[in-house]
Formats: structure tokens, C-alpha cells, sequence
């Protein structure tokens, strides 16, 4: 099981280190950042793919096409684990030596999406406060490596379920 895990972690977690790296390529000129989420969930989906290829390979090689779904999701879940492991491990890297401004450019962003929806003067006030949090929050590495942790785990934990529930059988 290790060998799998680990060939299949690591493509899913260079596929997301690579596309983590590209993407600050077209950060300055990406002016709708719900596209760049899109985007990102997007390549995201397809690099925790790997799950599904993964839970399959150890399924038919190892278990002779036999797999319970609790063996399944936890190929799946280690799987996720390195693959987050890379994604979380770049991201720390590009905001410390290439978007070294990265949480202020966003607070920005979010600053102008607000009053570019008329949002009242309380709300942006309110905004203000929420983004002066996070850069503060951002601030503390550990506290970055779980918010950059917590937008890809959970993603890989989803793919996992599912991938157990289509691959499981006795």
C-alpha cells in the first residue's frame, strides 16, 4: 500500500504544487477572483483525482479486486494527505519568497468587491476589521499552514468518499 500512496500523493501534490506555481504567474493580471477559485477548485479536482486512481490500483494489485470502503477512504485519506502536504508546503513558499504581499493585495480586493456592491459603510467597516484579522491571522505560520491546509484536505476528503463508495467491494 505505502508505494502506491506514496507515487500517487505525490503526482496529485506535484500536479498541485505546479498549478499553485503557475497561477502566480496570472495573479496581478486575474481581476475576478471568483474565477481564480473556480480555477483552483477546479485544478484541484483534477490533480486529487489521483485518489480515485490510487484506491483503484491498490484495489486490483494488492486486494485481487476486493476492497472494504474503510480500507478504500483510507488509501483515499493518505493520499490527501501528501497531496495537501505539497499544497500547503508551495503555498508557504510563494507568500514567503514571490507574493510576499499576498494578504494585503487580497484585503484589497475584498475591500473593492465590497464597495463595488454598494455594500453600506457598517459593512465595509465591518470588512475592514475581518481582513485586518486575517492578515494578523496570516502572520503566524502555523496559523497560515492550517488555513491553506483547510482549503485542500477537505476537497481530498471528499474525493476520497466518493471514490470508496464507487471502488468498494467485498
Amino acid at each position: 500500500m505505502q508505494r502506491i500512496v506514496l507515487r500517487h500523493g505525490i503526482i496529485a501534490g506535484l500536479i498541485l504544487a505546479g498549478a499553485l506555481l503557475l497561477s502566480t504567474q496570472f495573479m496581478d493580471a486575474m481581476t475576478d477572483h471568483v474565477l481564480g477559485q473556480v480555477i483552483g477548485y477546479l485544478t484541484m479536482l483534477v490533480a486529487l483525482s489521483f485518489i480515485f486512481v490510487g484506491i483503484k490500483r491498490y484495489r486490483d494489485l494488492a486486494l485481487e479486486g476486493k476492497i472494504t470502503f474503510k480500507r478504500a477512504l483510507l488509501v483515499g485519506l493518505y493520499i490527501s494527505l501528501i497531496a495537501s502536504i505539497f499544497y500547503v508546503a508551495t503555498w508557504m513558499i510563494i507568500t514567503e519568497l514571490i507574493l510576499t504581499d499576498w494578504m494585503d493585495q487580497y484585503a484589497v480586493s475584498y475591500l473593492e468587491g465590497l464597495v463595488s456592491n454598494e455594500a453600506s459603510e457598517a459593512e465595509i467597516e465591518e470588512g475592514r476589521v475581518l481582513m485586518q484579522r486575517y492578515k494578523e491571522m496570516y502572520e503566524n505560520p502555523w496559523k497560515k499552514m492550517g488555513v491553506t491546509f483547510l482549503e485542500i484536505f477537505p476537497v481530498g476528503l471528499l474525493v476520497s468518499l466518493v471514490a470508496a463508495l464507487i471502488l468498494k467491494r467485498k
